[in-house]
């Protein structure tokens, strides 16, 4: 899992300038990313920390067992519920402006969740591994970048919920001869602005008078800073061996 997602979080990060160029990509990029996390059946855990003559379960198998977890059916059946939701609210903002505004909170939250559920499984599966190698290295990078990538969502949405939020104009957006909703035409931008969020650098789009947007990037900001914390004392610092 952490190879593929890492290549795809990689891949979509350098097609943020066509993504800009075509914004209705994004939202694919995000189901994409998403889909891969959650679908990928190559083994979640290294095995190293079996010993070499006990029968080692499969993935899966690791993946019930692990009390508090979100278990693997669940984890696909949140990422169909954003699937559709995801096709609902572009529907929305698209046709019905004024449902797509309310159903935003939903769109928010659905996606909240899934990010949240897909980040404390692999941070889980990450402080398990016995052996510190570039997989695991990988597979720290790829979650780290998933922060930003749900920070993206969160913040996309609050543009349909509250455009003030942002230092936008949100009229008149035209690509291609086409008029697009606000959430579409800047969700490319958006998707850098949560990660120099995430990354701390910052950014000159959120409005400063508005909380809404204050409150997300403050929270992306913490979320990565909390993240990067609890690796460093779940792999780094235990003795572990070097691979």
């Amino acid at each position: 899992m952490y190879v593929r997602l890492l290549a795809t979080e990689v891949i979509a990060l350098l097609g943020l300038r066509l993504m800009q160029q075509e914004p209705r990509l994004t939202s694919l990029v995000y189901l994409l990313i998403s889909g891969v996390a959650v679908l990928t059946t190559i083994p979640i855990l290294q095995m190293s920390w079996y010993p070499p003559t006990e029968a080692r379960p499969t993935s899966r198998t690791i993946y019930f067992e692990r009390g508090g977890l979100p278990t693997l059916l669940t984890l696909k059946w949140m990422w169909l519920s954003a699937v559709l939701t995801e096709v609902i609210w572009q529907y929305a903002i698209w046709f019905r402006p004024g449902l797509g505004t309310h159903i935003s909170i939903l769109h928010m939250l659905t996606w909240l969740a899934l990010m949240l559920a897909l980040l404390r499984r692999m941070l889980h599966a990450l402080v398990a591994e016995s052996v510190i190698n570039e997989y695991v290295v990988m597979g720290a990078v790829a979650g780290y970048l998933l922060i930003g990538f749900t920070g993206g969502v969160m913040m996309n949405s609050l543009l349909t919920i509250d455009p003030g939020a942002f230092l936008l104009n949100t009229d008149n957006l035209i690509i291609n001869g086409k008029l697009l909703p606000a959430s579409i035409y800047y969700s490319a931008t958006i998707l850098g602005t949560a990660f120099s969020s995430l990354t701390t650098l910052g950014t000159t789009i959120i409005n400063p008078n508005n909380m809404g947007g204050q409150t997300i990037q403050i929270c992306i900001a913490i979320l990565g800073q909390l993240y990067i914390a609890i690796l460093i004392a779940g792999i780094l610092g235990k003795a572990r061996q070097w691979k």
